[in-house]
């Protein structure tokens, strides 16, 4: 089960502030695609990261 885009961001910004890396761990299929559901969890991950670094 995939967490939520603001749950990672939440253990994204806990790693921020150690100054420690954060690994997202998403894998591709057999045919070497990424599931649909995870490019929308990356993709509003990358909008709220940016949005939070431009204040």
């Amino acid at each position: 089960r995939a967490a939520s885009a603001e749950a990672i961001l939440g253990h994204m910004a806990k790693a921020h502030a150690r100054h420690s890396n954060f690994l997202l761990n998403v894998a591709p299929d057999r045919q070497g695609r990424f599931e649909a559901s995870s490019i929308k969890t990356l993709a509003e991950i990358g909008k709220q990261w940016k949005t939070r670094a431009d204040k």
